[in-house]
């Protein structure tokens, strides 16, 4: 199956399973752009991208906590921007929370925040 051409984003591509989506959909020649969190995932992002243009693909990684309301549309923006083009062909919505804390464990503030990542965010990048 050929990429070649397509635009993808991938939430929370720098690490483990995200990574992996994202070197496979460069493989198949797509030009993708995913977020990373934190500055210890930004190592990960980086070697990531360099590997990925040493080898003559094109991508593309930004900070964004989709926790952030604003978080999905600069994702989005800067993506159309940077690979001059008015739409994204593949949206992987990887990026994802879990607590396994017991019920009475969970305060307003964890809710939220997994709310925000794992539903939020999902509305609002796709």
């Amino acid at each position: 199956m050929s990429l070649q051409g397509k635009v993808a984003i991938v939430t929370g591509g720098a690490r483990g399973i995200g990574a992996g989506i994202v070197q496979a959909l460069s493989d198949e020649g797509a030009k993708v752009a995913f977020n990373f969190v934190s500055a210890s995932s930004r190592t990960a992002a980086e070697s990531l991208i360099e590997l990925l243009r040493n080898d003559g693909r094109e991508a593309f990684c930004i900070q964004a906590d989709l926790a952030d309301a604003q978080a999905p549309a600069t994702l989005i923006s800067e993506t159309l921007s940077i690979f001059q083009t008015d739409k994204i062909d593949i949206l992987v919505n990887n990026a994802g929370l879990g607590d396994n804390r017991p019920l009475e464990e969970v305060t307003l503030e964890s809710y939220n925040n997994l709310m925000n990542i794992n539903v939020r965010a999902v509305v609002f990048t796709t």
